[in-house]
């Protein structure tokens, strides 16, 4: 039999005992109640005895709570006896529980039974007690010490055992546990209301109202010294756990505020390494592409220096890769192909999700693309690929594929956008359903310490978002999760940029004033506007650059120059020079593509600006555009 199932039958036959005892002792009451004189004043104490019932204080810092009617419950019995205090104490377990919001059958028979039983024992307790020749014959009435404790301490055995033996069966509660928190505070409750009863019966066993003048303001002040108490115990105790509260969240934000500095150092560093390698891949693009003309298409030379070049790419590709890492890359939304993204993952993703896993992918949708920024999409995938990566400890499958589809609540309508849909599978560990709604939510991580900063998929949250797309999640636990990442399709962006075909670079004679303080990249740079047909006057740093424009006596068309240099910076050339030479226009190129431009006031996404690494023809391109564009269209200084 399982074990939920012999609980239920060990309760239900616990009950069923104690209702029988119980019932039987009410019954026996009952039959006895004629015979017993009940006055004015036993009415009015069962009618406090019940009133009283639900009037209980909490004992402070202990889950117990204490009650005054069995003051008055123990007064009935010593006036009127064993059947009196019983019947009074089973009409007051029966409103009790008709108060009670939840009421049950089973616990309402268990309280006025379980508490019948419990008086009518200690009842019988005193009367058996105070009988006793050794007791009785050094006084001239029952009323002494040693029955009224025999009769406080039945019932408080009698009452504890039975509930504890009723909420173990119930609830699998450890009965030790329960007995260490009410067992003390119940047991002086119960001494001290058998005292107090004792003291209101006078020596007749009629009711002492000279006493009771004094119980009656005993018990009202003793209830609400304890709800103060209670009260202001309670308060402490929220006070300290709202203390503690505070000190976790504080231990939080730092360890958060931590992270941030090491991704700020980790970004830092990142960009300087990127704009190093972008200088040098300039350089080797550069005369690449020089030494490539010297070459026809047939010459074995020529298809080797191609794959120079594509290397080249390549390199560049995972310099943009370092950067979509570090978030620091530079948000330039354009015309993308998803298709070959997805495609490129698995060249991209191969080292990094580890040979114990299976990588696949799938391109079911052609002519897909997209506005948006290629690294970021690229670090959505990289992001969703490493959280998948972390759910399969021990290997398994991971797919990325992409298809047309439309997220949920979409518009189906015709007219309405239509949705390209990349899905990152795994077959890991899945996400508990109690934690997906926040998986988005910056710094939150299901992860060990020291194992993530919970920023992933709350950066894909913000780059599918900003791109105007949806993030769905779909995961069960023990079979893996799906993310699903909706992008609006871009076909009509796509066939208005193809139809413009590219103008022709018009060759130019202006005069350019070339600086760059890498020189393998300013020669580069000055061969490359030299073929073109400029004129190129070269410095090395913004100081000699000045003294060159100064020395010049003709027109100076163009500045071209790196924006971040030792001692005088592109910006601050830019707009030294504008003072003495207004109508040159300024074309800003740098390998940096972080908040070390945006600082310098460079807009990365403007028409006056060239990212490192560029093709030659590119560079011949951007500078023909910055010419031709009006004076008024450059920056202002």
């Amino acid at each position: 039999m399982p074990a939920d199932r012999r609980n239920t039958v060990g309760i239900h036959a616990f009950v069923a005992a104690v209702a029988l005892c119980g019932a039987t002792v009410i019954a026996l009451s009952l039959a006895e109640l004629p015979d017993v004189r009940v006055d004015l004043s036993t009415i009015a104490l069962a009618v406090l005895a019940i009133a009283s019932a639900p009037l209980v204080v909490k004992v402070p810092g202990l889950p117990t709570t204490m009650s005054v009617s069995e003051v008055f419950v123990f007064t009935i019995l010593l006036m009127a006896g064993t059947a009196a205090g019983t019947v009074t104490v089973a009409v007051e377990g029966l409103v009790m529980s008709l108060r009670q919001r939840n009421r049950r059958l089973l616990r309402t028979v268990f309280n006025v039974t379980e508490a019948a039983l419990s008086i009518w024992l200690a009842g019988r307790t005193f009367t058996l007690v105070a009988g006793i020749p050794a007791v009785a014959e050094h006084t001239d009435t029952p009323l002494v010490v040693v029955p009224m404790i025999a009769m406080a301490a039945v019932f408080f055995l009698s009452n504890m055992s039975l509930q504890t033996i009723a909420l173990a069966l119930e609830t699998g509660a450890s009965g030790a546990a329960f007995w260490r928190g009410h067992g003390i505070p119940l047991a002086v409750n119960s001494y001290a209301a058998a005292a107090l009863a004792t003291l209101a019966v006078s020596e007749d066993l009629e009711l002492d109202f000279r006493a009771m003048t004094l119980v009656a303001p005993l018990l009202l002040v003793a209830y609400v010294a304890y709800r103060e108490a209670a009260r202001r115990v309670d308060d402490a105790q929220r006070h300290a756990s709202e203390v503690e509260r505070l000190y976790t969240e504080a231990r939080k934000k730092d360890e958060e505020l931590r992270q941030a500095q090491k991704l700020e150092a980790i970004g830092r560093l990142a960009g300087g390494v990127a704009h190093d390698f972008n200088n040098m891949l300039t350089t080797i693009k550069g005369y690449g592409e020089l030494l490539q003309e010297d070459f026809s298409e047939n010459d074995r030379r020529h298809d080797n220096i191609a794959e120079i070049l594509k290397a080249t790419d390549r390199a560049a590709g995972l310099t943009r890769q370092l950067l979509v890492f570090s978030r620091r890359q530079v948000i330039e939304p354009r015309i993308v192909d998803l298709g070959a993204i997805v495609a490129g993952t698995e060249r991209m993703l191969g080292r990094l999700i580890g040979e114990d896993i299976r990588f696949t992918t799938s391109v079911g949708a052609t002519n897909a693309h997209v506005l948006a920024d290629p690294g970021q999409i690229e670090q959505v995938l990289l992001n969703l690929a490493v959280n998948a990566r972390d759910a399969m400890p021990d290997g398994g499958t991971l797919h990325i594929g992409l298809a047309r589809g439309a997220p949920n609540g979409a518009a189906r309508e015709p007219g309405a956008a239509r949705y390209l849909r990349v899905s990152v599978s795994d077959t890991g560990c899945g996400i508990p359903e109690a934690v997906r709604p926040q998986i988005f939510d910056p710094f939150f991580t299901t992860k060990a310490a020291g194992r993530g900063t919970g920023l992933g998929l709350s950066t894909v949250h913000g780059i599918v978002q900003q791109a105007g797309g949806v993030i769905e999640v779909e995961s069960e636990v023990g079979h893996g999760t799906t993310f699903h990442v909706f992008l609006p399709e871009a076909g009509a962006a796509l066939e208005d940029a193809e139809g413009d075909a590219p103008a022709a670079i018009r060759p130019g004679t202006e005069a350019i004033l070339l600086v760059e303080d890498e020189p393998s990249v300013g020669a580069l740079v000055a061969a490359g506007l030299k073929r073109a047909g400029y004129r190129v006057l070269s410095a090395s740093s913004g100081e000699e650059a000045l003294r060159l424009a100064q020395g010049f006596p003709a027109g100076l068309d163009l500045l071209l120059t790196d924006v971040v240099m030792p001692g005088m910076n592109g910006r601050e050339l830019a707009g030294r020079l504008a003072c003495a030479r207004p109508d040159t226009r300024v074309l800003f190129m740098s390998g940096y593509s972080d908040d070390a431009l945006l600082g310098r006031g460079i807009r990365t996404t403007s028409a006056s600006f060239i990212q490192k690494p560029f093709s030659l023809d590119e560079l011949t391109a951007k500078v023909r555009e910055a010419l031709d564009a009006p004076v008024f269209a450059q920056p202002g200084f």
